[in-house]
């Protein structure tokens, strides 16, 4: 069988893999597609990481996927690494809105939900983890404080906890990291990332009003789940929709989700 030829392109070392005439294919067009950027690889295994572009058509096939999977090789989406945080606050349909559009968007998406955000799931909109996992790169345990998301070596760009309740609001605002999605939180606080919190409640106490503030001071994004009306909502979709947008402007992500104000 024809042997790795494209690593020797990366000018990095890598042991040598026998692949069959047909995975030899795949793996040109994936060079010839410049879905290959770099290679490296020790005595045991070799690594390499794939690019997805903005054009279609340099997009692995699911065959090429998986073939990129066998042998290790870890396919990395255009877009941002986000992790998405979901808690036990009155507001899941906004959570499911804002991972289907950016799941849709090719991010790389790491979501973490407390035990009462999937009561809340369960109870609002009949979803389960199967659903959410389905919208999600990778699904990470609220306990887990070891998970790759806890480490500033991860390097998230982005996190938002969407709903975000009054609790979480006030262990991120303490710096009490004894979950994970607080934990990740604190972690994109010191690495100076954007952090995003989608608060739901309702009226607002003093105790809120200053932890939203103190947040805020330091450049947190607080964004309450109030959606507007001027773009004509048609049904609770639209709402959601709407909020989901809004959410990922804050996130710096491009989007046209919601409907603009374009003047009276």
């Amino acid at each position: 069988g024809s042997q790795f030829r494209f690593l020797r392109k990366c000018r990095l070392p890598c042991q040598t893999k026998k692949l069959s005439a047909s995975e030899s294919h795949l793996f040109s067009a994936s060079l010839e597609h410049g879905l290959l950027r770099y290679a490296a690889s020790d005595i045991e295994h070799f690594h390499c990481e794939m690019l997805w572009r903005k054009s279609a058509t340099t997009r692995t096939s699911k065959k090429q996927h998986l073939l990129l999977c066998r042998y290790g090789i870890r396919q990395q989406a255009n877009g941002m690494r986000i992790i998405v945080g979901i808690t036990g606050a009155s507001g899941a349909l906004y959570a499911l809105e804002l991972l289907r559009h950016l799941s849709g968007g090719g991010h790389d998406i790491h979501t973490v939900v407390s035990d009462y955000g999937w009561r809340l799931l369960e109870h609002e909109c009949g979803a389960g983890k199967a659903d959410i996992a389905a919208l999600s790169t990778h699904m990470h345990d609220n306990d887990n404080l070891a998970a790759p998301i806890a480490s500033g070596s991860f390097r998230a760009e982005a996190m938002v906890v969407a709903p975000c309740s009054m609790r979480t609001l006030a262990a991120v605002a303490s710096g009490l990291a004894d979950t994970l999605i607080c934990r990740a939180a604190d972690v994109i606080l010191k690495e100076r990332k954007n952090l995003v919190l989608a608060v739901r409640e309702t009226p607002l106490s003093a105790v809120h009003l200053e932890n939203m503030l103190k947040l805020a001071r330091l450049g947190v994004g607080i964004m309450p789940l109030c959606p507007g009306f001027y773009h004509h909502p048609q049904n609770i979709a639209d709402i959601a929709a709407m909020m989901a947008g809004r959410i990922m402007d804050s996130l710096n992500i491009p989007n046209e989700v919601c409907r603009r104000w374009q003047g009276a």
